[in-house]
């Protein structure tokens, strides 16, 4: 499978154009580029934000929330971090405001031709870059012909970020393929202390979508995980992970 052309990081700096709570935690943003010259990136890649405080600069990375799209916008999706400097920063300021950042950085791509089936796993904020990835294997006039699977685990079924638009791909492309050969479908996956269906969905879907990540460990298909905004393995991807290979019977 060819390996993308990557675009070189740069400086950049973006006004923030819009806003909005998606949980009690948990803020959308979307930015525009206003210096520094086009701003390409490849869905799933990350930019390094930079702030000043008290004549230090901090840094800190988030996955872009988007696919590329017209106009240099991108969007970003991050949860208020008790104490946290830069989240809180972020989760408080107004439309209209500028920040500087870098990027794109990270290899987090989906490769193109996809020539396999795709299998996504995130928790909370992790589901960031794939929805960016989701965004741009959807987009109208993409020819895609292979099964794409989404495993999203939260603790509450009202955290599900982006539900409605993960919804509206799956019912977009379930079933658009008259050969019948493979379906895209979402699945929603919520728990308190475990891990338990959405009951709008159908528990064939599940574990159809399980197996497909069980055969992703096993080489068979590609899996993109993502379950934690830093990378870790938190014990509610685990819980995720583990559910998962337990329904395709590899646990």
């Amino acid at each position: 499978m060819p390996n993308p052309q990557f675009p070189a990081a740069r400086k950049y700096r973006a006004v923030l154009r819009g806003a909005r709570t998606l949980t009690e935690s948990t803020r959308h943003l979307e930015w525009e580029v206003v210096e520094g010259g086009p701003f390409d990136f490849i869905a799933g890649q990350f930019v390094s934000m930079t702030l000043v405080r008290d004549a230090n600069e901090h840094t800190r990375a988030y996955s872009i929330a988007s696919a590329p799209r017209p106009g240099a916008r991108f969007d970003l999706c991050l949860n208020r971090v008790p104490g946290g400097l830069f989240s809180n920063y972020l989760c408080d300021i107004e439309p209209g405001s500028t920040m500087d950042f870098t990027g794109p950085h990270g290899f987090f791509v989906v490769r193109r031709p996809v020539e396999r089936n795709l299998v996504f796993i995130a928790t909370g904020t992790g589901i960031a870059p794939m929805r960016g990835m989701l965004a741009d294997l959807f987009a109208p006039g993409a020819d895609l012909e292979r099964e794409v699977w989404l495993l999203f685990g939260v603790r509450h079924p009202e955290t599900i970020l982006y539900r409605e638009e993960f919804e509206q791909f799956a019912a977009q492309h379930r079933g658009g393929v008259t050969d019948g050969d493979f379906a895209k479908e979402i699945v929603l996956i919520a728990g308190e202390d475990g891990v338990f269906l959405d009951l709008d969905e159908d528990i064939e879907v599940a574990r159809r979508a399980a197996v497909f990540a069980g055969l992703a460990f096993a080489g068979e298909t590609d899996a993109v995980a993502s379950v934690h905004a830093r990378g870790d393995l938190d014990r509610q991807g685990l819980v995720l992970l583990h559910a998962a290979l337990a329904v395709a019977g590899l646990a």
